[in-house]
């Protein structure tokens, strides 16, 4: 079901999870404990979903798992980076549904504001990568009500992300979407953007912007 495009996917997915939670506290059978492939499985299965309540649903589900780790009901349940960024992203491509019912994209921004405060705080046990600040970026681009609304929110997660080396070409890319250009080119290196084709490029931002990038495979 994580990986179904059916619409109720995603709650499908929660649903046998829940069954494994409860058949696991009730049998302490340690081949039915979920451990963070089970639950980051239902994370994406959100993500992935036009479910209206999405961005809530998923952020219950992370605020579950770090209840389970922190009693020791469920050691392995602990979040980590990538399940924090898959509550993100949920957030991040929730749809506006005017019938009234799940998420408003103001609800869904809200998600990604507290969630991003909690990941970059001093006490945080997890690291943010550029997944987290592009994906910020990126709500900042779908949710916000008119391009470059929270301007100083937008700069604030940028020059963060500059600060820990987290700059990659997916980071830059969702700045331009969210940033009005203004803002945007005062962000940039003036060697790294060519006004003209309003192109940046990625080697030529300083590299201790971009030291902690990790590439990934395709």
């Amino acid at each position: 079901w994580s990986s179904s495009n059916h619409p109720s996917s995603a709650t499908r997915a929660n649903d046998i999870l829940a069954e494994l939670e409860d058949r696991y506290e009730a049998t302490g059978d340690q081949s039915l404990r979920p451990n963070i492939y089970a639950y980051g499985a239902v994370l994406n299965a959100y993500a992935r979903s036009n479910q209206s309540d999405k961005a809530t649903s998923a952020l219950k589900l992370l605020r579950r798992m770090d209840k389970l780790w922190k009693s020791g009901q469920n050691l392995t349940a602990r979040p980590n980076i990538i399940h924090i960024n898959t509550v993100l992203n949920a957030c991040a491509t929730t749809i506006h549904n005017r019938g009234g019912r799940g998420n408003t994209l103001e609800e869904a921004m809200g998600i990604v504001r507290i969630l991003y405060k909690e990941v970059t705080s001093a006490q945080s046990t997890v690291q943010p990568d550029d997944f987290t600040y592009g994906t910020v970026l990126k709500a900042c681009a779908n949710l916000l009500p008119t391009r470059g609304e929270d301007a100083d929110f937008i700069a604030s997660v940028f020059r963060r992300c500059c600060k820990d080396g987290q700059v990659s070409f997916q980071v830059c890319f969702l700045l331009k979407q969210a940033a009005p250009m203004e803002l945007y080119r005062e962000l940039l290196p003036a060697g790294a953007f060519d006004p003209t084709t309003q192109h940046f490029n990625i080697e030529k931002m300083p590299r201790s912007w971009r030291r902690h990038v990790v590439e990934r495979k395709n």
